[in-house]
């Protein structure tokens, strides 16, 4: 996961580097970013991240994204969770 407003070196350009050195099979990179747009996200995807996502962040989309066929799993247990604790 990389927040594409890093100071420095931006997300973007770390994704074009990072997907240059390591296939989709080997690293699945998901952009976080506080903007929304269409620009924005197909950049992102453009650079190689295989999903983007807005600040705040849909738990429930990061866990399917990072648990794979274990996401199911792990959102029912999110859900199950926010249900039950106080907002």
């Amino acid at each position: 996961m990389v927040d594409v407003s890093m100071p420095g070196m931006n997300g973007i350009e770390l994704g074009r580097q990072l997907r240059a050195v390591f296939p989709r099979e080997r690293l699945r990179m998901i952009a976080l970013t506080g903007f929304a747009g269409k620009d924005i996200r197909e950049g992102c995807l453009a650079a190689g991240f295989d999903e983007q996502l807005t600040k705040p962040k849909d738990i429930h989309k990061l866990a399917q994204l990072l648990g794979g066929d274990r996401g199911r799993v792990m959102t029912r247990r999110l859900t199950r969770a926010t249900e039950i604790a106080p907002h």
